[in-house]
């Protein structure tokens, strides 16, 4: 405690903390530009960005004290190499290109290769589609905090302003909010 540094400060009241919390601002890219598929007859050109982003804690990297103390260049990190060797001969090591993962299945591990599960892997095609609307109160205050969306109708086109201004208007005067896929 003798070595370490550290400032003290008295506080009124917990809103005069929110100035602590610093926001880093970023330039808006589209994660998605294409249709609003409505229903099978209507569909709204538009972009998607994204407003918010949960920020990520930079990682704890493993560090060592055995660099000398006069070398400036030394970075102090450590990098961890895997050998992979063979059941068969321990001294041999099994390259890359002739390793497959495996998945635990109860107590045995399953071995599946790349290619297996490249062809039974989920690609669906990129789109945005209405699943349906809701009371706005049956949303949850905790759904709120995953990254943030905003949906724009594409610059320039009129018709697609006034369908999603229209439906955006509609469903806060009614209370509701789109469910989307």
């Amino acid at each position: 405690s003798n070595k370490s540094s550290s400032k003290v400060v008295h506080v009124e009241t917990p809103t005069s903390l929110l100035g602590a919390l610093r926001t880093r601002n970023i330039s808006p890219v589209t994660i998605y530009r294409g249709d609003f598929e409505v229903s099978s007859q209507l569909k709204i050109k538009g972009w998607v960005y994204k407003k918010t982003s949960e920020e990520k804690f930079p990682t704890l990297k493993k560090y060592s004290e055995k660099a000398p103390p006069t070398d400036k260049f030394a970075t102090h990190e450590i990098k961890v190499d895997y050998e992979y060797k063979s059941i068969e001969d321990p001294n041999k090591v099994v390259p890359p290109e002739q390793r497959i993962k495996g998945f635990r299945y109860g107590p045995q591990v399953v071995p599946i290769s790349s290619a297996e599960l490249e062809a039974v892997k989920f690609k669906p095609e990129k789109s945005v589609k209405l699943l349906g609307f809701t009371d706005a109160s049956n949303i949850m205050r905790h759904y709120y905090l995953k990254d943030v969306n905003i949906f724009i109708a594409e610059p320039g086109n009129k018709k697609a302003i006034l369908a999603l201004s229209s439906l955006a208007r509609a469903m806060k005067e009614m209370n509701k909010v789109a469910i989307v896929r």
